[in-house]
């Protein structure tokens, strides 16, 4: 549940991060979704929560909900950022500072692993060009 709960939230986070949330941002998001089995309501339910909080308390319970993960899911989770921040084809300066804030904030990865686990979850999407 921590694990649903915490992708919701790094979610809504990077597509909320530039102030433009893309069809596209929609789509990757559903798929996401899909593809680590969670609920719609999920989704809903989380972000209600985020809408609730000011953007520190959100970066705040983002953190600390990652932080109690395994090494596995920080990893999977942060691979769902890049995959979620690179959708719309180039990196926002706001999303990659929201993913500098989380990997300064996070027990130290390797980025090699990241990348590996982004790399293979991209394989598992939709084609890219049907997300966008």
């Amino acid at each position: 549940m921590e694990y649903a709960q915490t992708i919701c939230r790094l979610y809504y986070l990077m597509i909320h991060a530039d102030g433009d949330v893309t069809d596209s941002e929609w789509r990757v998001g559903k798929q996401i979704m899909k593809l680590e089995g969670f609920a719609d309501e999920m989704l809903e339910t989380e972000f209600a929560h985020c809408r609730s909080l000011s953007k520190t308390e959100l970066m705040d319970l983002c953190i600390a909900s990652l932080n109690r993960l395994t090494v596995e899911h920080q990893i999977r989770s942060l691979a769902w950022m890049y995959i979620v921040s690179e959708i719309d084809w180039a990196v926002d300066k706001n999303e990659r500072l929201v993913i500098d804030q989380i990997l300064a904030s996070t027990v130290k990865l390797p980025h090699s692993e990241i990348a590996l686990v982004e790399s293979e979850l991209s394989k598992n999407l939709l084609t890219f060009q049907d997300l966008v």
